[in-house]
This record gives structure tokens, C-alpha cells and sequence, in this order.
């Protein structure tokens, strides 16, 4: 599954973002011995939802590294390793209440053996808090509206609000849980990507990361510094 900007965002407001939403979040890895199936190893398959929950033909391309993966996967030669290798922050607009909120996703590469325990070739950039929804419509055929919707478009939903608890509480889930390995990117505008370090990406308020990258060196030129922000992240000295 590839990352991917959509025209229409559309946001699921499932979690609170203060305090810390209550989110349940996938296992780092699966335990040795247990079977794989839909109910012992969690992952985010909303992407295949939104075509079953319709009960539309599922396209081979919706999850395709992921079916494949488990499918060759066996857990009596050792766990699922599921390691996080980056994260998006980023604001999306809520249509509840049509405001402005923080979101984020991440990605995850996963490993494993098969039942010669040869190791599977690696999902590389499965995503959690985000997918892609269907919008339907029905059919009016002869004046009367049909039973069976088809699809009408979509967009991208994003269900993890930006908290820094709920951040640190998916770092130490990852396999390994360093995130030292891991990149920290901003959607700072529709079409601007930036990266930070986890000090910057962890403890500035959104507006300020904005600011940073607009700074001659960007982020990396303008390292985090407790002593420069006050308790709510504003910078003391914004012309710095």
C-alpha cells in the first residue's frame, strides 16, 4: 500500500484527542506457535472492509503485500516482527464540526518465517491510522431506488488523532521499539513534506513546525531546545 494524497479527505472521528485517546493499538508481533487469522493478528485491514462491508468485490491490489505475507507465513518457526520505520503528522479537516484537527499514521515493515523457515519476503510499508473509504450511491432504475449500492468515489480517513502519549505509547510497540531508526515527517501544507527529529516531530505544537520549516536550513538547521520554547511549545525568540 503506497502513500498516497487524496482530493477528498475524509476524516473518522472515532478517538478524542485529549486526554490521550484510548486507541487499541496492533500487538509489536505475534507469538510463536499461534495460527494466523483475523481474530490473533491485528492489523489494519479497513482498506478490505470498505469493500466487504458492501459486499464488493474485493480487487487483488487492496492489501496485496499483506494477504501475501500471511498467507506464507509460519508462526511455529518464530513470531511476526512488526517494526515501525516512520510517521506522518498532519491536519486533516474534521466534517463533523468542519475544523482543522491533528492526525497521524505510520508505517510498519513486517518479518517473518515460512514452514521451511526461509524468511518471507518482507512487507515493506504497511500503514496504520489510515485508509481509503468507498462512498456509494444507489441505483434508481424505472423511479425506484435500488437495493444494491455501487461504488461512487472516496477518500482518504485518517483515525488517529495527534497525541504525543499515544506517539511514545506506538514507539515502544514497535519491534525493537528504537526510534532512533525511525523517520519523523510533518505534512507541513498540501503539497510539503518535511522531516524532524523525534524532539521537534515529539514536542512542538504544529504551527511551530510550520515556522521551522520555513527557516533557511529548515528543521535540521533549528535543533529542539526545551530552554527556547515555553510550556504550551511557542518559541521565547521567534526570530531565531
Amino acid at each position: 500500500m503506497s502513500e498516497t494524497t487524496e482530493d477528498l479527505e475524509i476524516v473518522n472521528p472515532v478517538f478524542e484527542e485529549e486526554p490521550e485517546p484510548q486507541i487499541e493499538l496492533p500487538p509489536q508481533s505475534s507469538a510463536a506457535g499461534e495460527p494466523i487469522s483475523p481474530t490473533n493478528f491485528e492489523y489494519n485491514r479497513l482498506n478490505q472492509i470498505a469493500y466487504t462491508k458492501y459486499k464488493f468485490p474485493l480487487p487483488d491490489t487492496v492489501d496485496a503485500d499483506e494477504r501475501r505475507f500471511l498467507d506464507q507465513v509460519d508462526l511455529s518457526k518464530g513470531q511476526i516482527k512488526r517494526i515501525i520505520t516512520k510517521f506522518i503528522r498532519l491536519k486533516a479537516t474534521d466534517p463533523v464540526d468542519n475544523k482543522r484537527k491533528e492526525y497521524m499514521y505510520y508505517f510498519e515493515t513486517w518479518q517473518a518465517m515460512d514452514m521451511f523457515g526461509n524468511e518471507v519476503d518482507p512487507v515493506t510499508s504497511h500503514i496504520e491510522g489510515m485508509y481509503h473509504e468507498i462512498k456509494v450511491r444507489y441505483p434508481i432504475k424505472n423511479n425506484m431506488r435500488q437495493k444494491e449500492p455501487v461504488p461512487n468515489g472516496g477518500g482518504t480517513v485518517y483515525y488517529i488523532p495527534w497525541n504525543r502519549k499515544t506517539l511514545d505509547r506506538i514507539i515502544k510497540r514497535s519491534f525493537g521499539g528504537d526510534r532512533e531508526t525511525m523517520k519523523f515527517v510533518v505534512k507541513v501544507s498540501e503539497t510539503q513534506r518535511a522531516e524532524y527529529s523525534y524532539e521537534q516531530f515529539a514536542n512542538l505544537p504544529f504551527i511551530e513546525l510550520q515556522r521551522i520549516h520555513t527557516l533557511p536550513g529548515g528543521p535540521d538547521a533549528h535543533p529542539y531546545r526545551k530552554e527556547d520554547y515555553d510550556e504550551n511549545g511557542n518559541p521565547i525568540n521567534s526570530t531565531s
